[in-house]
């Protein structure tokens, strides 16, 4: 597997191995099981959709643009970016719960379809619209204000 197959064009491989990206990473409907590579930031968006993925591990601290993980076996958001500049979309996942989430959602932050029990750990701002349909919650504690 190399960059070329995740239209990645614009990259710094940095001193410790990670990747910078200079532009989107496109990782969705590949049948991946774990991320490929151990990114950095990515100065676009992130998009690693439609796979088998049960981890993080090696998904990117910084995005600029949206984060989308959606439809995978995610069961934990443990190695999660730090910072979103636009959408994260975590649905379609078995998420029990939001622990690792990002803490600032600059676009939407979608939650649905998963097996979320609380809403605990959820980010503490989101500045557009707010998804958590379809889990198992019994109240909105935690929901950002």
């Amino acid at each position: 597997f190399n960059l070329y197959y995740s239209n990645v064009r614009k990259f710094r491989i940095n001193k410790d191995g990670t990747i910078n990206v200079y532009g989107y990473v496109f990782l969705s409907s590949m049948n991946l099981t774990e991320i490929p590579f151990r990114f950095k930031n990515v100065y676009g968006d992130f998009y690693c959709s439609d796979n088998k993925l049960t981890s993080l591990k090696g998904c990117p601290e910084y995005v600029s643009g949206g984060f989308y993980i959606y439809n995978n076996s995610l069961n934990s958001l443990k190695y999660g970016p730090k910072y979103v500049g636009n959408d994260f979309d975590c649905s379609f996942n078995k998420l029990v719960d939001l622990k690792g989430c990002v803490k600032n959602v600059q676009g939407d932050f979608k939650c649905s379809n998963n097996q979320l029990i609380s809403l605990i750990n959820s980010p503490e701002y989101v500045k557009k619209d707010y998804y958590c349909n379809d889990n198992y919650l019994s109240n909105l504690k935690g929901i950002s204000k």
